[in-house]
């Protein structure tokens, strides 16, 4: 049996790959919304610990969430960092688009944090999260590093 094809109209297979790209665009256009939100939320967070927060690894898994690693160092001596020990906080993070707002949870604690893009104000409670965290860990005793190397503490791994 065949069918019928009119003229001037998309077969099956036209809408299939205009559906596609329609698909394709708004995942580009969210992927670049948590990359722009990743931005300024690192931007305030910086601004919060008075110190560069460093990303350095940031991509999307399967399901759309942005995986994110950043780092910051501590000092022996906050006003002079080439003066004794320091150590390098690396923090695991989600990011994730949900319908108008993102969803930021900190691994491996699992704690979701639901922003909207211009609330700095809500901001400060990840931030605030983060820094108990990492402020309770050094209610015991660290490892000591020779002096003037960098140890690290990968918030994956237990403190």
């Amino acid at each position: 049996m065949k069918l019928l094809y009119h003229l001037g109209q998309m077969n099956k297979y036209e809408i299939l790959c205009q559906k596609y790209a329609l698909a394709l665009k708004r995942t580009r256009e969210s992927r670049q919304k948590i990359i722009d939100f990743v931005e300024i939320f690192l931007e305030a967070m910086t601004e919060y610990f008075g110190y560069p927060i460093a990303e350095t690894k940031k991509e999307f898994d399967e399901d759309n969430k942005l995986q994110l690693t950043t780092r910051f160092t501590v000092n022996e001596f906050a006003n002079d960092p080439s003066k004794g020990n320091s150590e390098v906080i690396i923090l695991h993070w989600t990011v994730e688009k949900v319908l108008d707002n993102y969803l930021v949870v900190f691994i491996p604690y699992f704690k979701e944090f639901k922003l909207f893009e211009k609330e700095f104000e809500r901001f400060a409670l990840v931030y605030d999260f983060i820094f108990e965290a990492i402020e309770e860990n050094y209610l015991q005793e660290v490892k000591l590093s020779p002096k003037g190397e960098e140890s690290i503490k990968d918030t994956l791994l237990p403190f």
